[in-house]
């Protein structure tokens, strides 16, 4: 199979993946969005990554969650020739190497902060926390009708200066109204 056909299998595969909303009655919550973290970074444009295939991708946790340890499974896996690295930064001024942060529930007391942080900072925020794209964080797990879904702030996106694919904005609840920050004041 030629590199482009193997790419689109690649990226058709990712799309259906998304696109399913996983049932999480017989695969534990924890595996299924560390799957889908994953998945994303298909779906996301950064743009300060290096085009150097030697630089790695790093997936930063911060917070204990058994997310992290499934992430554990991906680390040296490559990816378009890349190293995916999974880190788990002490504290918030530790993230500055994270291209996609994901934020524990046992650390939802630092959300401000990492989102003050992070405001303008082209990386990818993650978390189960409780209405977290509502409050300014990129992407929010959430169940719905028993299956994960993924909330979207896009303008969160657009503030971080990443670019998600339309196909993914198209398979993601969007959050609509005050999609801003504003939710925290």
């Amino acid at each position: 199979m030629n590199t482009l056909s193997y790419k689109t299998c690649l990226i058709i595969g990712g799309l259906l993946f998304l696109s399913m909303g996983f049932s999480f009655a017989a695969t534990p919550a924890y595996k299924i969005k560390a799957a889908y973290i994953y998945q994303l970074t298909r779906f996301v444009t950064w743009p300060n990554v290096p085009r150097d295939i030697n630089s790695p991708f790093n997936i930063c946790v911060l917070g204990k969650t058994s997310i992290g340890k499934e992430l554990k499974n991906i680390e040296n896996r490559q990816e378009y020739g890349r190293q995916f690295h999974v880190i788990y930064p002490k504290n918030l001024t530790d993230t500055d190497m994270c291209h996609i942060i994901y934020l524990a529930k046992s650390n939802q007391n630092e959300l401000r902060a990492m989102l003050d942080l992070l405001e303008k900072q082209p990386v990818l925020t993650i978390s189960s926390v409780p209405d977290f794209a509502y409050q300014g964080g990129v992407i929010g797990f959430v169940t719905d009708k028993n299956r994960i879904r993924m909330e979207i702030n896009h303008a969160a996106s657009l503030r971080a200066n990443i670019q998600l694919s339309a196909k993914l904005l198209e398979l993601a609840i969007p959050i609509k109204g005050n999609s801003s920050r504003e939710f925290l004041r």
